[in-house]
């Protein structure tokens, strides 16, 4: 009966003292960059006489730069912009707002703007509808 206890209690007992999280070990940046992170839409004045349109992404520098605004875990907004060679997309028919993952490297003590200067993020993954994402990329 002790064996039969034991052997029932053993597997509860070592479920319950599971190890921490990966975002533990995180700094208090990974922790901002960690997960998914939905993105809101940016005004774009395309033509005077066409007026605002709203997107989630816009592309600058003659095609080299993708700027988006995505959501921190406060709820709040923040606007970067990042090399578009480290933006990866995912199209999903079925996503209703765009989000990103960041993928980083190290553990370094610095804030989220040298965070995309730095080399510190190696790239986004972008999942949204290709109605979301509907400008050419420049191939040259």
């Amino acid at each position: 009966m002790k064996k039969l206890l034991l052997f029932f209690a053993l597997p509860l007992i070592l479920i319950s003292c599971s190890l921490p999280s990966d975002k533990a070990n995180f700094t208090d940046l990974g922790k901002l960059l960690a997960g998914n992170h939905e993105l809101n839409k940016l005004p774009l004045k395309v033509d005077p006489t066409q007026g605002q349109q709203n997107t989630y992404f816009i592309v600058k520098d003659a095609g080299k730069t993708l700027t988006f605004a995505w959501q921190l875990p406060d709820s709040s907004f923040v606007i970067s912009s990042i090399e578009l060679n480290k933006v990866r997309l995912k199209f999903d028919p079925l996503t209703e707002i765009p989000v990103i993952k960041f993928r980083w490297q190290g553990q370094n003590s610095i804030d989220l703007d040298q965070a995309f200067t730095s080399g510190y993020i190696k790239y986004i993954i972008v999942t949204c509808k290709e109605s979301d994402f509907p400008f050419q990329i420049p191939t040259n």
